[in-house]
């Protein structure tokens, strides 16, 4: 089953435990999941779409990154949970579970998407075959301002 916007949102939830949505907001769950994607995407020096998500028509994250994708939302969307109920006046070594809980998330989620794509894995000339840019023409010489007439 190819996962889509709705269908992460839901996975999430059962991720935090929170299938009612009494937590979490759509909007919050849908903020978490674009930031876990947008990380996938820069690790792995991909441009993966996720359909439902910024006006995506489909999926394109491929299933085995599916529930990474899943694990990323729910440590940011914890994440930022636990900051917005910490108190500032809590001492150093007091922490909420719920951010020792995100800590830990987010640890796996880079953990594992860095053995998948490893740092010294050189994916640029990738990366440069599918930019969706034109590619210069011209030379990289600079000329006088007196010439531009």
């Amino acid at each position: 089953m190819s996962l889509n916007l709705t269908t992460l949102l839901e996975q999430t939830r059962l991720f935090l435990h929170d299938s009612e949505g009494a937590r979490y907001s759509a909007d919050d769950l849908t903020a978490a999941a674009r930031m876990a994607l947008m990380e996938i995407n820069l690790v792995s020096a991909q441009g993966f779409a996720l359909a439902g998500l910024d006006g995506a028509d489909e999926t394109t994250l491929p299933d085995s990154l599916q529930h990474l994708l899943v694990m990323g939302a729910a440590g940011y969307a914890a994440s930022a949970r636990a900051a917005a109920q910490a108190e500032w006046e809590l001492a150093p070594q007091k922490t909420l579970p719920l951010a020792l809980w995100s800590r830990n998330v987010m640890e796996d989620f880079r953990r594992i998407l860095c053995t998948l794509y490893p740092p010294e894995t050189a994916r640029l000339h990738e990366q440069r075959t599918a930019a969706p840019f034109v590619r210069w023409e011209g030379t990289l010489s600079e000329e006088h301002p007196d010439h531009l007439a």
